[in-house]
């Protein structure tokens, strides 16, 4: 119930806080993409059940306030989703480099897709131009946003999980 008023709250945050993000924290003329951000940091915290249907709304939600089609970031959403399924495939046993790639594959991902739609519209982007100057750029910014969203969660997860209740022998 604690996760998910916090899954909640957190979704509400995304129309909210990314405007403000966009005035505020602008570096390389990128800001951070909360809706990546958050949607990574919740599968790698959660797992990937939930992180599907948090991509899904938090794409809806950051189109809402965002200056394109709506649907586009559910799209540029997807390869970041894909991705966090290397967390289930146990890789290796630490995830934080696992989370770290997705971040900057996902976060490369959303920009070409954006990329794609846009010139399906017309709007004509070259696709190197864009790369330089919109994705690497974003790649950077949203990792070093990626940590403290991060960390946050986990520093949450205990709070609001459910604590595990061992079986009971007996009566």
């Amino acid at each position: 119930m604690k996760r998910g008023a916090l899954l909640v709250l957190l979704l509400l945050a995304v129309p909210v806080v990314s405007p403000t993000l966009a005035q505020h924290m602008r570096l390389w003329n990128v800001y951070p993409n909360l809706a990546l951000i958050l949607t990574a940091s919740w599968l790698f915290v959660w797992g990937q059940g939930e992180g599907m249907i948090l991509a899904s709304v938090a794409g809806i939600m950051a189109d809402m306030v965002g200056e394109g089609p709506l649907g586009v970031s559910v799209i540029g959403l997807i390869p970041t989703v894909l991705l966090g399924t290397l967390r289930e495939l146990r890789i290796m046993e630490a995830t934080f480099p696992i989370a770290i790639v997705t971040v900057g594959l996902g976060t490369l991902g959303y920009e070409l897709s954006l990329v794609m739609v846009r010139n399906i519209l017309g709007e004509g982007i070259r696709w190197g131009d864009a790369i330089l100057w919109g994705g690497i750029p974003a790649l950077a910014v949203n990792l070093m946003a990626f940590l403290p969203a991060y960390a946050l969660l986990l520093l949450l997860k205990p709070l609001v999980a459910p604590a595990r209740q061992s079986p009971k022998l007996g009566r």
